[in-house]
């Protein structure tokens, strides 16, 4: 593809295939290309193909031929967004498995111009659309990515993808190293397809950013080892509903926070439920460097705040502060801050294994079970 090169597929099925030859393969030549555009009536169909150094690389557009569109065993790579859509309300594939997104290189930049080391990397790039993303078949994986899956707006449901290392900051602050990160959106995990979980998580700085969104519905994930936090809702405007429930959290260092909650409840019922998830901080590796909350939940102001944080199963055997040069950390549990009345804190077993081992790096854990701070309600059952 030539620089700033744009292909318009008007009105056809656009096929990129592996065949006995290899795999069919889009690149640039000296400089980024901009973009493939699925225009109405078309499709797309790529199978084992490879798709690189595009600015906005493959783009979906409204009105495209969903029914017989397919996306497997692909591998995209070096593009500043693979995957573009806007105003699509049918952003789903007839298959949509086996495929790779790969961002920035572990060494040196890779990009042709005029992408630069410090500009986002996206594997969708997506506005206001509605659709699924993974179908049956082998696992999509996402990594190296400033954000793996970006969307503002829309309503999405994700299936039987991998977000892994996805570390990559950029200058732009689009992606502070984040699997998946919607803006005033609703989004679903759930479904499970292969590896006996619905999606996991692994190696991110941030694995899901919910943002002044609407309903979340996050079922049956798996996630392992986000540097910052594994399940980050904040800054809603909104009402919303939030269901986080049986997943497994493995939680590395230096997480601050596994499940971090913003303004979680509202009037009128029970719209923030946080049920039957199993956390695990194991032992060994070196202390703590930052405070700790397994599951940290600040409440919407007002006297009818409701919430269910239930039948969580948390397991602290890792220890902290002396370990780390005299300096002390806190490993909370389950903490709920402000006005909260109406929180059901009910179930849950935490068992803080090395409580009184003061031999690093499992030194003494000094937090709580469960805290409730600046609470005002009266009907608060813990």
């Amino acid at each position: 593809m030539d620089p700033n090169a744009v292909i318009n597929i008007n009105g056809a099925n656009f096929n990129l295939w592996r065949d006995a030859n290899g795999p069919s393969v889009i690149f640039g030549c000296g400089s980024m290309w901009r973009a493939i555009n699925i225009n109405n009536g078309s499709s797309v169909n790529f199978r084992g193909s490879r798709i690189r150094d595009g600015i906005q690389g493959l783009t979906i557009n409204p009105g495209f031929n969903n029914t017989v569109s397919e996306i497997t065993d692909c591998t995209f790579t070096l593009n500043s967004a693979s995957i573009s859509a806007s105003n699509v309300f049918n952003l789903t594939f007839s298959a949509f498995s086996g495929n790779t997104f790969i961002g920035k290189p572990i060494f040196g930049s890779g990009y042709l111009p005029p992408h630069v080391s410090n500009q986002p990397a996206f594997g969708f790039n997506l506005n206001n659309c509605r659709g699924t993303i993974g179908s049956s078949g082998a696992q999509n994986g996402f990594t190296l990515l400033s954000t793996a899956f970006y969307s503002n707006g829309g309503t999405y449901t994700i299936n039987n993808c991998t977000f892994n290392g996805n570390v990559y900051t950029d200058w732009e602050g689009f992606g502070t190293g984040i699997g998946i990160w919607v803006r005033n959106a609703n989004l679903t995990i759930e479904n499970i397809f292969s590896n006996g979980v619905s999606c996991s998580f692994a190696n991110n700085r941030r694995s899901i950013r919910f943002d002044f969104s609407g309903n979340l519905v996050l079922k049956n994930a798996s996630f392992t080892n986000s540097s910052v936090v594994d399940v980050e809702v904040v800054g809603s405007a909104q009402p919303y509903n939030i269901d986080i429930s049986n997943n497994t959290f493995t939680i590395g260092n230096p997480s601050q926070q596994s499940i971090f909650i913003d303004r979680a409840a509202q009037a009128g019922g029970i719209h923030t439920r946080v049920q039957s998830n199993r956390f695990n901080l194991p032992a060994g590796g070196a202390a703590l460097s930052n405070n700790l909350r397994f599951v940290d939940v600040v409440s919407r102001p007002g006297t009818t705040d409701q919430a269910i944080i239930a039948n969580n199963q948390i397991t602290c055997a890792y220890g902290n502060g002396p370990a780390n040069g005299g300096v002390a950390r806190t490993t909370d549990a389950i903490w709920i801050n402000g006005t909260a009345d109406g929180y059901q804190v009910s179930g849950n077993i935490i068992n803080f294994v090395n409580a009184n081992n003061n031999v690093p790096p499992n030194a003494n854990i000094d937090g709580v079970a469960i805290g409730m701070t600046l609470n005002n309600g009266i009907n608060n059952i813990i």
